[in-house]
């Protein structure tokens, strides 16, 4: 029964006994009861507070029929009482006490829950309010009648059917921690932390009606089949309510006319589609036309079938919301798939029931993103999921924020088609609540659960992450220099004898303790036994313990007091309070069936894996769990090639569902992928098996051919080079070979999305990067974009306003005629005239006299051009003394226009003009307007630049012919795709350990293994530390991050083959890999 927190009236009201009699009946101890409260003034009759729902305020009319005259003008009811006639408008009174308890919520809790209203008429019938039309005073669907009190499935229908209707009014989800602060406003001893009683299980509430009424349906229309028109209508017709249709057809009419009829669907609705399918509000100026046997757009996606035997067989059939497919027919649906029909696997995924565990292995270019959006769609529809629980529901964890940013992007166009299509208001509240979702990186996630049970161990309100690396710097300093000066007193030979230099020692120390942070380990939790032994320089390595151990442990007290914490700390601090405080996080967080999607599970590392499995136990979290193993590049972090089997799925585990594999690509060329897999085929052949790579399971599939007739050399290219001074050159000219092949299929009318228009040159270190950025600006691309941390200050506008500058300051003829030669002027100089004026011993005065009378009677000659009037470069140098120096400078910027002379292109000379808006920015705030000089800018400008001061270039919008070209890492490259990749770097041995910097692993027991580099020659290794291991590991890793980098290619990709003596290289397995293919 309900809790009823009150008690009857003295004076008992007919009416209202009989609405409690239902209200004790029908509903479980779950559920609070208020009764005659009066809040602002206003008392209402009932108000029940749903667990996991809302609030429902009911106002009881206890009238009888005879009562009843009628609704005269539709607005209010007409009453019998012993006074005379009354009107009465009970909607209007229950909306006051509704919007009454809702304020008081709001101002008290600062929450909005779901407050809805009812009214209840206990001795009226259905036919009767029917007959009197008291519908147009109040919903049928929030009024319970004689019937619904009378029956407990009717009352709980109703009840349900009103919640449903009301879903949308409120934004925050009624958690059982919300239930018990709205609780207090009625209850003066509400116990925050006391056990709830057990619920009386009771018949639950039937589940209210779904947001669509068929998510989506798979159809197969036969050869044969007479009535496939009649079918296409009914397909239609579901579309237009929201339907997700997955059509194969048997002939081209039957894909012409689905063309024709969708197209005629979106001309009703006034909508079109861009080259993606997604919807738009336009007109469609032309009928949609198939794409070679495809026809797609958003939720309908039809596939002409090849001529083949193996469907012929198969008769017409129609499957809704993935549901009844039986042995043989999931048979017919392998066959369709194998016929390129649709993608199996995918809609299997998509359709997986509610309240089960799924993973997926998820290839490169496979779509996992696209399948993480129509799972959540379907859940969304499945489990009725409304748009202010929509954050409460489904939370998501990504590797980066910009996954994080592109997943928010790919919900809201998901949610906004949705609302386009069907025009209901769910879909476009929906995408007001995607940026109130959590949908974050793992250690995002992390710190919103470490605010909500950090009191524990002393972290306060508002919970500041902060990177510390000041503090802590500071803290080992101290602490370095306490425990040197206490082994000198012990030993005066100490520091001799530890062969290393302090200031090597403190970075070494950092170095270390970053290495164990980026694997989730907390140092200062550990004892000196994890630290293994080692058999040279015994001091350096007690020190190492000593030193770090205790500057950790200051360093966490420092951060706790200042309500801090460290972001390396993030999963150890995290791990430890769930293990400590699992009541809290259940209790906070439990609510409904809850989802969550963990994105490249294959980066995660052992301590988040344990974290994310014990929160999911707590909570009750159902995962989604997408990933691929070949693409585990990120070691260094602590991610290991195990990942999945860290998950402990058991064989029949009812929890999970069987995994399943994406393997059919949507990216790259037929072709190339068939070369690929000769390559991965090789790599994961015994003995040294780089590669976790099963032919059966691990293949990629594609439909798409860009390269139908060209000879294998030349979309999967190897370059030969003998010496190495040969292989910058080459990588130039292989960017002017895929420029002419882009601008090729440009001229022949083909459409190239921008990733088609992009030529990357994906290397392994970022110094690699720079090389060929510099390298660019003499080679004739002077805008190769870089993502190695800012280059704006050795960009070509940036290094040209400095050669400016200097001419202005300094006004000397080396200055001038590098100024001449720039965008500025683009003039040629005449190096015989120049040999003429140069110096001769003893006339050097004369000479240069002369030599500056040339230049400056060129540069006199090109301004006047360009003013279309005499101009002298005296007069700009002589403004300089009387006009400020930004005025004078963008004066010759706006005469001169520089970025007009910097090669062809619309984009280029954006991205020249631009980013020299950007240098004026930056001067007016690194430099302000004050007392401004020439001399101060020009050392601003010059500083920046020897400096490399990271400061990020501004990049243009690429139009429909630009061609981008782009230099970047190939761990900065994963998730993305480019038309042609290129590889320069592939001769560096796999099979040694890095030469430099700190190397560190961890065991499953926790014991660290280190070995680095100090002082000239020195070593350090302990005994945990495994050498054949880590070159094994390393050696997998190189495959995988190879892996990753070829995958990124569409059309075309090309690699430098030096000749050198190492056998274990990239490029060595891309050869052998290239002879077995051919």
């Amino acid at each position: 029964m309900a809790r009823m927190i009150c008690t009857l009236d003295i004076q008992p009201n007919k009416g209202e006994k009989e609405f409690f009699r239902a209200l004790d009946l029908y509903l479980d101890n779950s559920h609070i009861v208020y009764k005659n409260r009066e809040v602002y003034g206003r008392e209402f009759d009932f108000c029940i507070l749903i667990p996991e729902v809302g609030i429902a305020v009911v106002e009881v009319k206890g009238w009888s029929e005879s009562m009843v005259k009628g609704v005269p003008g539709g607005d209010a009811i007409t009453i019998r009482t012993d006074y005379g006639d009354e009107l009465c408008n009970p909607r209007m009174q229950v909306r006051a006490y509704r919007f009454a308890v809702y304020n008081h919520i709001k101002n008290k809790l600062g929450k909005q829950p779901l407050v809805f209203h009812m009214v209840c008429y206990p001795f009226i019938s259905m036919d009767f309010y029917r007959s009197r039309r008291m519908d147009l005073v109040m919903e049928e669907t929030l009024t319970f009648l004689k019937e619904d009190l009378n029956d407990q499935e009717a009352f709980q229908s109703k009840l349900s059917k009103s919640i449903f209707f009301a879903r949308n009014w409120g934004t925050d989800a009624f958690t059982p921690l919300l239930m018990k602060q709205v609780r207090s406003l009625f209850e003066p001893d509400v116990d925050m932390e006391e056990e709830e009683e057990p619920v009386q299980q009771m018949a639950t509430p039937e589940k209210h009606d779904h947001l669509l009424p068929c998510y989506s349906a798979l159809t197969f229309i036969a050869v044969n089949d007479t009535s496939w028109k009649a079918k296409l209508d009914d397909l239609v017709m579901r579309y237009v309510q929201g339907c997700r249709i997955y059509l194969m057809v048997t002939s081209q009419e039957m894909l012409n006319c689905a063309a024709g009829k969708i197209s005629q669907v979106l001309i009703n609705k006034g909508l079109c589609c861009d080259k993606r399918g997604n919807l738009q509000l336009g007109l469609l100026c032309e009928p949609l036309k198939p794409i070679g046997n495809h026809l797609t757009l958003f939720n309908w996606q039809v596939t002409l079938l090849g001529e083949s035997e193996s469907y012929q067989s198969i008769p017409s059939f129609v499957f809704y919301d993935g549901k009844g497919i039986d042995k043989a027919q999931m048979a017919w649906l392998e066959t369709l798939d194998a016929c390129q029909g649709f993608n199996l696997s995918q809609y299997l995924v998509e359709h997986v029931a509610p309240k089960k565990n799924v993973l997926v292995r998820a290839g490169a270019g496979t779509g996992k993103t696209y399948a993480m959006i129509l799972r959540i769609a379907y859940l969304c529809n499945e489990e009725s999921i409304s748009p202010a629980n929509l954050k409460d529901r489904i939370v998501m964890i990504t590797f980066t924020n910009d996954a994080a940013d592109n997943m928010k992007s790919r919900l809201k166009l998901c949610f906004q088609n949705y609302y386009m299509l069907t025009g209901l208001v769910d879909y476009m509240q929906m995408i007001a609540q995607v940026d109130r979702m959590q949908i974050s990186t793992i250690h995002s996630y992390a710190l919103r659960i470490i605010e909500k049970l950090g009191s524990g161990v002393g972290y306060g309100k508002e919970l500041k992450i902060t990177s510390g690396l000041y503090s802590r710097r500071r803290i080992l300093e101290r602490t370095l220099e306490l425990y040197i000066e206490e082994q000198m007193h012990r030993n005066r030979d100490y520091l001799r004898q530890l062969a290393i230099p302090v200031y090597e020692l403190r970075e070494k120390l950092l170095d270390f303790v970053a290495c164990l942070e980026n694997k989730s380990i907390d140092v200062a939790d550990m004892n000196p036994d994890q630290f293994g032994q080692v058999d040279t320089n015994q001091l350096l390595h007690e020190l190492l313990v000593n030193v770090l151990t205790a500057t950790e442990r200051e360093f966490d007290k420092l951060l706790t007091e200042e309500n801090r914490i460290f972001l390396g700390r993030l999963m150890a601090v995290l791990s430890n309070l769930v293990k400590e405080y699992p009541d809290r996080l259940s209790e906070d967080m439990s609510f409904g069936s809850r989802y969550l999607f963990i994105d490249e599970f294959q980066d995660t590392d052992d301590v988040q894996i344990e974290v994310l499995l014990k929160i999911s136990e707590i909570v009750g979290y159902w995962m989604f769990v997408v990933g691929d193993i070949k693409q585990c590049i990120y070691r260094f972090r602590g991610a290991v090639e195990q990942a999945f089997e860290h998950l402990n799925i058991k064989e029949n585990d009812s929890n999970w569902e069987p995994s399943f594999s994406l393997n059919k690509n949507y990216r790259t060329d037929k072709r190339l992928l068939e070369v690929y897999h000769s390559v991965f085929t090789l790599l994961g052949q015994p003995p040294s098996q780089l590669l976790t790579y099963k032919s059966d399971v691990d293949a990629l599939v594609s439909d798409l051919v860009y390269n139908p007739f060209q000879p294998v050399e030349e979309f999967y290219r190897c370059i030969p080079l003998i010496k190495e001074n040969e292989r910058v050159p080459a990588v130039f000219d292989e960017i002017k070979r895929c420029k002419a092949s882009i601008m090729g299929l440009l001229s022949q009318g083909e459409f190239l999305s921008k990733e088609d228009r992009t030529i990357a040159i994906l290397v392994r270190e970022n110094w690699q990067a720079e090389v060929i950025r510099t390298a660019g600006q003499k080679n004739g691309f002077p805008a190769i974009q870089t993502n190695t941390g800012g280059d704006l200050y050795q960009s070509v506008p940036a290094l040209e306003m400095c050669v400016l500058l200097q001419a202005m300051l300094w006004n000397k003829p080396e200055m001038l005629a590098h100024l001449l030669s720039t965008n500025f002027f683009g003039v040629g100089l005449d190096r015989m005239e120049l040999y003429k004026h140069r110096p001769q011993p003893g006339q050097r005065n004369a000479y240069r006299a002369k030599e500056m009378d040339y230049l400056t009677r060129l540069l006199n000659e090109a301004l006047s051009a360009a003013k279309g009037s005499p101009m002298k470069w005296d007069d700009i140098l002589k403004s300089l003394r009387m006009s400020p120096v930004l005025q004078v400078l963008r004066g010759l910027y706006d005469l001169l226009r520089p970025w007009n002379r910097i090669g062809e292109g619309e984009w280029l000379r954006a991205y020249y003009h631009m980013n020299v808006d950007l240098l004026f920015e930056r001067i007016i705030q690194g430099c302000g307007l004050d007392n401004l000089t020439i001399h101060k800018l020009t050392n601003y400008i010059t500083t920046n630049i020897v400096s490399r001061r990271a400061e990020e270039c501004r990049w243009p919008e690429m139009g429909d012919a630009d061609i981008r070209i782009l230099c970047t890492t190939v761990h900065k490259s994963k998730g993305l795709e480019y038309g042609y990749v290129i590889l320069p770097y592939t001769s560096f041995a796999i099979n040694k350990p890095k030469r430099t910097g700190m190397d560190v692993m961890v065991n499953n027991n926790e014991q660290v293994g280190y070995s680095f580099k100090y002082a000239d020659q020195g070593v350090l290794r302990n005994s945990f530390y495994n050498l054949a291991q880590e070159i094994e590991e390393r050696m997998h890793e190189e495959t995988r991050v190879l892996y990753v980098a070829m995958t990124r290619a569409i059309r075309s990709f090309a690699w430098m083959d030096l000749q050198t003596s190492n056998t274990v290289s990239w490029q060595f397995v891309l050869r052998e890999g290239v002879q077995n293919a051919l």
